[in-house]
This record gives structure tokens, C-alpha cells and sequence, in this order.
């Protein structure tokens, strides 16, 4: 399963899915298999599974981490 990047202000996430960041930004990129990310404060760059830099578009998104209920795992 891809990876997706969480977009905030002055800083980015990585994570395995959206809801993990809901407590920090609303906005993602959600990459593709063979992605490869790089992170900085203030910017991202992806690199797809052919050596190229691409932009993945950065989607809202309304997962709430209040919602999800860990208790029987």
C-alpha cells in the first residue's frame, strides 16, 4: 500500500494513510506504488518509479483520528 504525504504549514508528514495525520493537516498527496519522497520543512519532492520528478495532487480530506476506536486491538 503507498505511502502519503501530509501537506501542512511550514512542516510535512509521511504516513501510512490519512487518518494517522488527521490530527495535524487536512491536506494530502497521496503517492503511487514506487514513489520515492523526499521531505523538507517547507517542500516535497516525488520521484516515481522511472527516475522522474512528478507532482501528485494534494487533496482534502475529512478523516477525523477522533472517530477510530483502537480498544479491541
Amino acid at each position: 500500500m503507498p505511502l502519503v504525504v501530509g501537506v501542512g504549514q511550514g512542516e510535512n508528514f509521511l504516513a501510512s494513510d490519512a487518518i494517522a495525520l488527521s490530527t495535524v493537516t487536512d491536506k494530502i498527496a497521496y503517492l503511487d506504488n514506487g514513489d520515492v519522497v523526499g521531505l523538507q520543512l517547507h517542500r516535497y519532492r516525488v520521484i516515481n518509479s522511472l527516475g522522474q520528478r512528478v507532482e501528485r495532487p494534494v487533496t482534502p480530506v475529512a478523516a477525523h483520528a477522533g472517530g477510530i476506536d483502537l480498544a479491541g486491538c
